[in-house]
């Protein structure tokens, strides 16, 4: 066996002095680290993920040892371009023509996945067991973990966008199409996880990895919108008599984000289980916050009769 860094290709096994034996100067090596304190170390991974070989390579003892001591000049998406170019060059050396040809028909379907991160393709390629729902938690886990990051920041005040200026005269229709946008944002999130569900198939048949990235990258973009509204409420400059109701609407947005951003921990906790079967069920509940709905009747009522009182 060759070591996979591209600059070494040293050999990493050999015969001993004594008769059918070997010498192993090869390591199996992690891309991302199983623990806090290891290189290419990523919080949300279970175990089993770091153990799969999905998230594995081989290399030669110094190699090992150089990458892990330099994370930053050996990343994981570095590590993981080595390993296929590897397997690609052992194939092309000591493969038959038809497994040459699978490889390269692999190769051509891949590129439908440029979009998605170099582990996410890794599991469409090596198709280990549970493939399906290892690809949805790391799909949901990079593509929700930014849509994460800057809800946070927004809910901490830490940025701040434009101010959109809307007049009284066109307040009413703006209000009307942001409740009818949060509408229909919310109503299609349940459909597209029956989609999703439809794409890992019948038990005991393997799932569409294609209907599998659409569906979630659906999921995802739903929630970019639902955080995109929830600026809109806080960022846009209202008549001062309807402050109050538009107050009452912030955080709506906020309560569905917070059930998607569930999405990763659950399907890491049925990864996390050992020898996983039968029938999981995740739970999602998208509501509107206690009080909401009295509170900005309210304020509306008030700012109505505010208006009407001064003719």
């Amino acid at each position: 066996m060759l070591c996979s860094n591209p600059d070494c290709v040293a050999l990493t096994s050999g015969p001993a002095s004594e008769d059918q034996s070997s010498i192993n100067l090869g390591e199996a090596a992690h891309i991302y680290g199983r623990t806090s304190v290891s290189a290419r170390f990523k919080p949300g991974f279970t175990e089993a993920e770091l153990c799969d070989i999905t998230n594995g390579m081989w290399l030669c003892r110094n190699c090992h040892k150089l990458i892990d001591n330099d994370p930053l000049r050996f990343p994981a998406e570095l590590l993981f371009t080595w390993r296929r170019q590897h397997e690609a060059a052992i194939l092309a050396r000591l493969g038959r023509p038809g497994d040459q040809l699978r490889e390269k028909l692999s190769n051509e379907r891949l590129r439908q996945f440029d979009d998605t991160s170099y582990l996410a393709q890794q599991i469409i390629l090596d198709r280990p067991s549970l493939w399906e729902y290892k690809l949805t938690a790391e799909l949901f886990r990079n593509e929700l973990s930014p849509v994460h990051s800057r809800w946070q920041q927004l809910t901490r005040g830490l940025y701040v966008r434009k101010s959109t200026i809307v007049p009284m005269s066109e307040f009413r229709d703006w209000l009307s199409a942001k409740i009818d946008d949060a509408s229909r944002i919310v109503g299609a999130l349940t459909p597209l996880l029956e989609e999703l569900m439809k794409a890992y198939g019948p038990l005991g048949t393997p799932g569409d990895d294609k209907a599998i990235v659409s569906a979630s990258k659906l999921i995802v973009a739903a929630a970019r919108n639902l955080l995109e509204w929830e600026e809109d409420i806080r960022f846009t400059h209202v008549p001062s008599e309807f402050r109050e109701a538009i107050s009452a609407l912030q955080g709506f947005a906020g309560l569905q984000l917070d059930e998607l951003f569930r999405l990763p921990e659950e399907f890491a906790k049925l990864l996390a289980e050992e020898n996983p079967s039968g029938v999981r069920q995740i739970s999602l509940v998208f509501s509107i916050p206690d009080g909401a709905v009295e509170a900005f009747g309210t304020a509306m009522d008030r700012a109505t009769k505010e208006i009407l009182a001064r003719g």
